[in-house]
């Protein structure tokens, strides 16, 4: 914990001011890293990163607080950030530096990380102040996509994470922060654009090797990729005899092709994607659906007759790593759209998803 020192003396100013300098000199050097290290160095950021916070404590553990209430409260605050994950105390001080000096770019940008609704005010706020500060539109950026995940699946809502992670990356500094490229992947990943969604993961481990996060989620696309592949090649993994039975059964009537089957429901939760399954028509074409927004438990099942009013249709056809992926893709943005068996779903079938962003700490 910061000790706080009457003020009043010269001394003790110095020591401020020293403690400042320090302060910036660690964040200019996490922030930077990559203008002086190669990529192949990520791997000791962290590391030194840590040995010069050590430093920092050691050398400066006697504090002043000057008449400057605002920039004393947020750097005390932005320093319990550093140090430590979600801090109610870290919070109360930002809070109170901002209502100080509501011009406070960095503490709006603090306070931008935790909060879906206040979160994306404080963010819009820290860009309206510095256009040219990246890293104010990272968080921009997040907090977008916070609200797509936790208060409305609009696409719309993707667009503006994608425009901010854009206006991000033409800032050295942002360019370089690890959790900006993981959260471009996760909005890429529910924009379906899934070559550039690995991509991305895979530039957030160049930038730290030893976050673990991107490492998985890369694998878990790659995966899911890989079975719908398969599912596509074989029709769901039918049998024929089976797969011919369920052809016959097509009732024109009912508008719509029949389920094949569903594509591993546990590993699609894990990508926030819900429900992927595949299906077949009476020329045996077969195609991926995914639908967003479905409630646990809820779903088609094999055999289920399934009509999509006005299908949005788009044709994966990308390479990746050795792996090629070459299939034909109907994205659903919620189920209660759907015609099952020939009547429409019920609205219980709807549902939100889980939060899925990051914001790093060193």
């Amino acid at each position: 914990m910061i000790k706080v020192l009457a003020a009043g003396t010269k001394r003790s100013m110095r020591m401020f001011f020293s403690y400042l300098l320090t302060k910036w000199t660690l964040y200019l050097f996490r922030d930077r890293f990559f203008e002086n290290h190669k990529i192949e160095d990520a791997i000791k950021k962290n590391e030194e990163i840590s040995k010069l916070l050590t430093d920092t404590f050691k050398n400066h553990e006697n504090l002043i607080k000057t008449g400057n209430r605002a920039k004393y409260s947020f750097l005390k605050g932005r320093l319990l950030n550093v140090v430590a994950k979600y801090n109610k105390e870290a919070e109360i001080l930002l809070s109170k530096a901002i209502k100080l000096d509501p011009k406070l770019v960095d503490a709006w940008n603090e306070l931008g990380e935790w909060s879906t609704e206040r979160g994306l005010t404080y963010a819009k706020e820290a860009v309206e102040l510095d256009p040219s500060d990246g890293l104010s539109w990272v968080v921009l950026g997040n907090a977008h996509l916070s609200s797509f995940l936790g208060i409305q699946q609009n696409p719309k809502i993707l667009k503006q994470c994608l425009s901010a992670y854009s206006q991000a990356e033409k800032d050295f500094v942002a360019k370089s922060t690890p959790d900006l490229h993981y959260n471009k992947g996760i909005t890429l990943k529910y924009e379906e654009e899934f070559k550039l969604a690995l991509e991305s993961f895979n530039e957030a481990s160049l930038y730290d090797p030893t976050w673990e996060p991107p490492v998985i989620k890369e694998k878990q696309l790659i995966k899911y990729l890989n079975d719908i592949k398969e599912f596509v090649s074989t029709c769901g993994k039918m049998k024929a005899k089976r797969l011919q039975q369920i052809l016959q059964s097509i009732d024109i009537k009912q508008l719509g092709p029949l389920v094949a089957a569903a594509i591993h429901p546990r590993l699609a939760k894990q990508l926030n994607l819900l429900n992927t399954f595949c299906l077949v028509d009476k020329t045996r074409t077969c195609v991926v659906v995914t639908i967003f927004n479905l409630a646990d438990g809820k779903g088609v099942i094999i055999g289920d007759s399934v009509a999509i009013p006005e299908p949005f249709v788009t044709d994966v056809d990308f390479s990746y790593k050795q792996n090629i992926y070459n299939f034909r893709l109907i994205r659903v943005e919620t189920p209660i759209i759907l015609v099952v068996n020939g009547k429409k779903v019920s609205r219980d079938l709807q549902a939100g998803v889980q939060m899925s962003i990051f914001k790093k700490f060193d």
